[in-house]
Parts: C-alpha cells; sequence; structure tokens
C-alpha cells in the first residue's frame, strides 16, 4: 500500500479484531493479543504510536474502530513497534577486524562472531517473553529494494554495482 492509503488505519483495525477476538477466545490459535509492528526508521516508529491502545492520540479511539468498553478490553494486548534496523543480528563480542581474523584463524565466516537468528528474535521479541503467536505487520516491506538488473554487457560501472549490492542487502534485513 502506498503513504497515505491507509496502511496504519487497516493495522488498527487488524490489531483490534485479533486482540477482541482473543480476549473473548483465549483458546483460539486462530487470534492473537501480539504485535510485532516493523517500521523503516524511527520517525515511522513514532507516528505509529497511534496503534498503542494507551496513547492519547490512538486511532482507536480517534477513528472510532471500537467502543470505549472494546478499547479497555483491548489495553491487554502487547504491541512492541521497532524499526527494522532492529533486526540486524549484533556483534557478540566487541573486538578489532585484526582480533577477529586472528580469532578465526582464517576462516572467512563472519558470522562466527555475530547473534544467531534465533539470537536476534529473543533479543527484539524479549517484552513478549515465551509467548507464540505473534502476528508480525511489515509497514517496511514498501521500502523494499528490487534486485539489480542484469548487466550482460558490463555497462553497469563499480559504484552502481556496489550501491546495488548495498541496496538488497538492506532489503534482505
Amino acid at each position: 500500500m502506498a503513504t497515505g492509503s491507509g496502511k496504519t488505519v487497516l493495522m488498527a483495525m487488524l490489531i483490534a479484531w485479533h486482540g477482541l477476538n482473543k480476549a473473548a477466545n483465549p483458546q483460539d490459535r486462530r487470534f492473537s493479543d501480539r504485535f510485532l509492528v516493523i517500521t523503516p526508521g524511527i520517525t515511522i516508529r513514532d507516528r505509529l504510536r497511534v496503534l498503542m491502545p494507551n496513547d492519547p492520540t490512538n486511532y482507536y479511539t480517534a477513528l472510532n474502530v471500537v467502543t470505549p468498553e472494546q478499547l479497555d478490553r483491548l489495553q491487554a494486548t502487547q504491541i512492541l513497534i521497532t524499526n527494522f534496523h532492529a533486526l540486524m543480528r549484533r556483534d557478540t563480542i566487541q573486538a578489532a577486524s585484526l582480533t577477529k581474523k586472528i580469532l578465526a584463524q582464517g576462516d572467512t565466516d563472519d558470522d562466527r562472531f555475530r547473534e544467531t537468528p534465533a539470537e536476534m528474535v529473543r533479543r527484539v521479541c524479549r517484552v513478549f517473553g515465551n509467548g507464540k503467536n505473534i502476528v508480525v505487520l511489515n509497514d517496511e516491506a514498501h521500502h523494499c529494494y528490487a534486485p539489480a538488473p542484469k548487466d550482460e554487457e558490463g555497462a553497469i560501472d563499480p559504484d552502481e554495482r556496489t550501491l546495488a549490492k548495498k541496496d538488497l542487502e538492506e532489503a534482505r534485513v
């Protein structure tokens, strides 16, 4: 969905629908009361505070998405709003590149000194504890980059190729 087309309103309606159905049917696995909202940056993350039921300017009240009684029940939902940078795997040890090279003994595996994907998920989703059935709303998807076009004749200069590779790596996060 493009900017201004109502993504945030749609997210609020999905959160309300899931959260209220989960409150009414706690054992039903079709519904969830845990939401992870991924944003493209800090500015958008701050704007999406309107998805928090306890925010004074929340969309649930402002747009009459739910009744006041339903808003009270919606307070039990867990909503984590974070930017996609939080999903980047962090280094597990802080050391200079030469030190890492010596420790790796010639092994070129850069992941040796990074957290595993499971560790990253535990770090990002810490607020959910051991909770399962988390709904992920990715507000970042419309910012993903397409792969660089194939260059059969070598017309793409090295700088463009480097930039395209960087864009593709960012999109894969």
